[in-house]
């Protein structure tokens, strides 16, 4: 019987929102233990669910990148699910694992959750991401929009660990709301 690994971070390495003139949020410096990831991607190191708001995340300008073939992330008919702020987390899969991630949304507050499992020498973060080994969203595919409901999706790796990378991203018009990120390893 293999143990469940609840694996995630607090967001207490300095991940905070700062304004500039513009009034847009500056993406959170993760630098801390980053690796080879840019320092807005936070990394998930241990138990503990991430709390985290939106309004530290930078809304993506193109979503092309997930309906391209070799992404496959979701359609380009459900981009108003990912419009709004992204925030992006790294962590390190190992082989014969399962990863799930769960983006639980304040109250009022619309979310979806996507994973991009990677080769562990590749570092793509969105909108420049070009091909990845898989690619999984969770979003409400019925009505685009349910807010205060929480997002799911998985990604397996059987016998090569990988890099990947996890964005919580805001529907349309979201660019701001707090959320809690659980991820656990199988």
């Amino acid at each position: 019987m293999r143990k469940s690994t609840m694996v995630a971070l607090f967001l207490s390495l300095g991940c905070s929102t700062k304004s500039g003139d513009s009034g847009d949020a500056t993406p959170p410096d993760c630098s801390e233990n980053n690796g080879d990831w840019p320092v807005h991607v936070c990394p998930i190191t241990d138990g503990s669910p991430i709390s985290a708001d939106l309004a530290s995340g930078r809304v993506l300008e193109h979503l092309e990148w997930a309906d391209e073939s070799d992404v496959a992330c979701f359609p380009g008919t459900e981009n108003t699910n990912f419009e709004g702020a992204h925030l992006l987390y790294w962590i390190d899969q190992p082989e014969s694992t399962t990863l799930t991630a769960t983006a639980s949304p304040d109250s009022g507050v619309d979310v979806s959750v996507y994973i991009l499992q990677m080769g562990t020498t590749l570092f793509q973060v969105p909108p420049d991401v070009s091909s990845v080994v898989s690619c999984e969203a969770g979003f409400d595919q019925t009505g685009d929009s349910n807010p205060g409901e929480a997002e799911t999706t998985s990604v397996i790796a059987t016998t090569n660990p990988y890099n990947v990378l996890i964005g919580v991203a805001g529907a349309a018009g979201v660019e701001s709301g707090g959320f809690t990120l659980s991820v656990t390893l199988d």
